[in-house]
């Protein structure tokens, strides 16, 4: 059984490993400081923002091999405001929401933004 911090290290190796992944955001309770207001206590879900430039990635479970130590036991995918997909991971120890963003469309947006078409 995988422990929380020990999976959120391995998401990080996990994700630095991959060409596809441009960026991961922490979000969520873990970014609030400990004794804070609605911070992370031991039943937290770990929430991350996955800018990626192939979100096709992510719509299986089949990217969550690479995650020695790490039993998955239920997949979830789903739209999300915005039109992105939203990914729910339920492993031994770790619950994961991935919010996927394609690359590709923060560039497009971005790009709009600097020719004020927003």
């Amino acid at each position: 059984m995988v422990t929380e911090k020990a999976f959120a290290d391995l998401f990080a190796a996990w994700a630095t490993g991959q060409p596809a992944i441009k960026a991961v955001v922490l979000i969520g309770s873990h970014i609030r400081p400990p004794g804070s207001a609605n911070a992370a206590d031991h039943s937290s879900d770990w929430d991350f923002q996955v800018i990626t430039s192939q979100p096709r990635l992510f719509a299986d479970s089949f990217w969550t091999r690479g995650f020695t130590g790490a039993e998955l036991h239920a997949y979830s995918v789903r739209p999300a405001f915005g039109g992105v997909r939203k990914v729910t991971a339920l492993f031994v120890g770790a619950e994961v929401d991935l919010v996927v963003l394609s690359a590709g469309q923060l560039r497009l947006a971005r790009l709009a933004v600097a020719l004020g078409l927003h």
